[in-house]
């Protein structure tokens, strides 16, 4: 391989001229050369040369692993008209509170005028699909509209911040079979079977009756309850047809 590093100064017509030893040659045909003449639209070509003799009137020397490199030249300056589009009125709003519950959704609403398309973005990134005049919120970002006219793409004139509360859901443990502790020190809620125990709302419960127990901790008008936890309580025995005798008795009664 034969580097050639030739710098073409300005555009032009040019000839590559090879010589061997012994006038040595190498040609090639171009009849059925794929791809001939090799060319960068615009760039650069690279054609057959031509020969006055009747052996070979067409043919280019053989060039390997042809590269061109640009010499810091600038392009062609080519006019861009500029289209001015006036302020287009997309806006949106909640439908409800922006603050919102794990699980929960806020309803956004999109206001923009006609013969326009848009969609729904989050945190400036385009949500696939979402081309609908309303959107159900349920992430924690800033929503706003991506505004299509013609070519053009405009944002909307203002945005929503949708925040989703935090809230960890608490565990309960068991000390000494009927002892349950939540894992929240405050706003407890204790339940029995599904239904809340009347005043139970610290963070410690004794058992009382058998059954599945739960905690709900409410934060920021969001509530999260625990898994349930079967507590076994041993309750005394009901004694039925007791006897008292003798009635009345000065001090002693035998029971039966």
């Amino acid at each position: 391989m034969y580097p050639l590093k030739l710098a073409i100064p300005k555009p032009g017509n040019y000839r590559v001229r090879v010589s061997y030893a012994e006038d040595a040659t190498i040609f090639r045909s171009n009849v059925n050369v794929k791809g001939n003449p090799f060319s960068i639209p615009n760039v650069i070509a690279l054609n057959g040369a031509s020969f006055e003799d009747d052996t070979l009137t067409t043919a280019y020397y053989y060039l390997y692993n042809q590269q061109v490199k640009a010499l810091n030249c600038p392009s062609e300056r080519v006019a861009v008209v500029a289209q001015l589009i006036s302020t287009i009125q997309a806006t949106v709003r909640a439908t409800g509170s922006a603050t919102i519950c794990p699980g929960d959704k806020v309803i956004l609403a999109a206001n923009f005028p006609a013969g326009v398309s848009f969609q729904w973005q989050k945190d400036d990134v385009l949500i696939p699909g979402a081309t609908q005049l309303t959107y159900p919120a349920t992430q924690s970002g800033k929503y706003s509209l991506a505004v299509f006219t013609g070519e053009c793409v405009l944002p909307s004139t203002n945005s929503i911040q949708v925040t989703v509360n935090a809230l960890t859901k608490p565990s309960i443990s068991v000390l000494d079979t009927t002892l349950l502790t939540s894992s929240n020190t405050s706003k407890n809620q204790w339940f029995l079977d599904g239904v809340a125990i009347s005043g139970a709302t610290s963070a410690t419960w004794v058992a009382k009756k058998a059954g599945n127990y739960s905690v709900m901790v409410t934060n920021n008008n969001c509530s999260v309850v625990s898994e349930l936890v079967y507590v076994f309580v041993e309750e005394p025995p009901i004694i039925q047809n007791l006897t008292l005798y003798p009635n009345p008795a000065i001090s002693n009664y035998i029971i039966i």
